[in-house]
């Protein structure tokens, strides 16, 4: 139950474990290659939209 889960971490201060890249092209690439290589610990997350994308 997806529901009980998101009650659960909200009341608990449970946050995702992330790793934030500013996205750009070269940023992209090398957090592909270290997708393809293992070398991600947590997720990845794409900050930076509205400066690359103006």
């Amino acid at each position: 139950d997806i529901e009980y889960m998101l009650e659960v971490a909200s009341k608990n201060n449970i946050k995702p474990m992330i790793e934030t890249i500013d996205i750009s092209e070269e940023n992209v690439k090398t957090a592909w290659e270290r997708m393809v290589k293992g070398d991600v610990r947590f997720r990845f997350v794409l900050t930076g939209y509205d400066k690359y994308f103006k």
